[in-house]
């Protein structure tokens, strides 16, 4: 049985109980329609999340007793329990599914499999099959953009991905990519945001 995530108002009443009080300030509004959309509604993702927001400062309590955004959100990171929990999934998928996997996150969310190939130097029907073992796993969902279009089930997911690679390593990946989407689209600009990604 599929299930959806919860929607905005749902992660907004649970922040609501957490937090003790009505939220109703910019700022944490977006903070909940950013929670929401990252994680995809997914309720223990939500959950660890808005627990990792308030242990590391990115909310606090005023003089009200009323929580509200603090500049420290930014820097909040994911949670070691996020991480903890995709990579366990992802590990299954062999650490040819990882290597895969760590560079469509560096890619983006959405993830085109002949672009994926290109970087990942195996053929598209390798990358296929690896994507529809991710999608067994619940790690990606095929894109209704076409055929070859996958997305990773949620923005977080692909953080975490992204994240484990070492920074010589992302740097390496983005070049790569780059240069692949050069070499697909030229100066089209349609790829432009891609591209300057």
């Amino acid at each position: 049985m599929d299930l959806t995530g919860l929607s905005v108002r749902d992660v907004g009443a649970l922040v609501e109980s957490v937090a003790g009080h009505e939220i109703d300030d910019d700022a944490s509004a977006a903070m909940i329609a950013s929670l929401t959309r990252d994680t995809g509604g997914n309720p223990f993702f939500v959950w660890e999340m808005l627990r990792h927001v308030v242990d590391s400062g990115g909310v606090a309590r005023d003089a009200d007793g009323r929580w509200s955004v603090t500049d420290q959100l930014v820097r909040t990171g994911l949670p070691q329990s996020l991480h903890e929990v995709v990579d366990q999934r992802v590990l299954r998928l062999g650490t040819d599914g990882v290597r895969v996997l760590s560079l469509a996150a560096v890619i983006g969310t959405d993830i085109e499999t002949e672009l994926l190939s290109t970087v990942a130097e195996i053929t598209e029907d390798e990358v296929i099959d690896l994507l529809e073992e991710a999608q067994k796993a619940a790690i990606v969902v095929e894109a209704e953009g076409g055929p070859s279009q996958f997305s990773f089930v949620h923005a977080l997911i692909a953080n975490v991905l992204y994240d484990g690679l070492g920074a010589a390593r992302r740097v390496r990946a983005h070049k790569k990519i780059a240069r692949a989407i050069e070499g697909r689209h030229g100066d089209d600009p349609g790829h432009a945001g891609q591209l300057a990604h």
